[in-house]
């Protein structure tokens, strides 16, 4: 008789604690099917920014020799003006090709920055620096 009373009791409980769980109805989000979706919007750089890594780009001595080849992944905020901050290294390979990397992102010229309306805004960006012996 115990266990009955116990497992009943068990189930009074999660309904309980299941129905705490459900959001309020003015809380439910409505979807609107005439919206479509969203990007956020980038900032661009006014040039050619693969000629730019090729041309300024400075392979590493101690990845030469230990023949390390790869991609750093950098990522960095271009602000309201278009000056670059923030650099970090989300992805790197080592051997001074991440310092290398976060030079060239660091010493770019200034970007058009991105544009919500007519506002100008601050946009996180990631660019991938390439090293490769070739």
């Amino acid at each position: 008789m115990m266990k009955y009373i116990l497992f009943i009791a068990c189930l009074f409980f999660c309904n309980v604690s299941l129905a705490q769980i459900q959001p309020p109805p003015e809380l439910k989000p409505r979807y609107d099917s005439s919206i479509m979706c969203h990007f956020p919007p980038q900032a661009t750089p006014p040039f050619d920014i693969k000629k730019y890594m090729e041309k300024n780009c400075h392979y590493p001595d101690s990845a030469r020799k230990a023949g390390i080849q790869g991609r750093v992944a950098i990522q960095f905020v271009v602000n309201e003006k278009g000056a670059i901050t923030n650099v970090t290294v989300v992805r790197g390979i080592g051997y001074g090709c991440d310092e290398e990397a976060m030079r060239l992102i660091k010493k770019m010229p200034p970007w058009k920055p991105a544009k919500e309306g007519r506002k100008a805004i601050k946009t996180t960006m990631i660019q991938v620096v390439r090293f490769s012996m070739e």
